[in-house]
């Protein structure tokens, strides 16, 4: 039961970290009046820094995946904090750039040690080979 209550807070985190990418278009859009290719490209460095951090913390998940998973939650929060500080109306792409770094570094670090993590908590004859 316990498993069941940790995978459904597990699927809820991953819709809400990559929920978060169509308010943040949205509000770079529709708020400050970006075009589509300069929101897209605001929220680039935040991709870039996920993908260069991922495989890392999925070789880190083996030792301690839980502490890394914890703090690529808590780097995903302050990433956030650091965007709703620096954002305003006169906000430009390059104030925002710190905020989704430390954001895309927090992804990295919860994506790859969570699949990991589920990976090998199931039993083998469930894996289906």
């Amino acid at each position: 039961m316990l498993q069941f209550i940790l995978s459904g807070l597990a699927i809820g985190a991953i819709y809400g970290l990559i929920g978060m990418a169509l308010p943040l278009t949205l509000y770079l859009q529709s708020g400050l009046g970006f075009s589509p290719l300069k929101a897209g490209l605001t929220l680039a460095p935040a991709s870039l820094v996920s993908g260069l951090t991922a495989p890392f913390a999925g070789r880190l998940a083996d030792r301690g995946g839980k502490y890394l998973l914890m703090s690529g939650m808590a780097l995903y929060a302050a990433g956030l904090v650091i965007l709703v500080s620096l954002a305003g109306p006169t906000s430009r792409w390059y104030d925002l750039l710190p905020g989704f770094a430390v954001a895309g570094l927090g992804v990295g670090c919860t994506m790859s040690p969570m699949q990991t993590n589920g990976k090998y908590a199931r039993a083998s004859w469930m894996s289906g080979s």
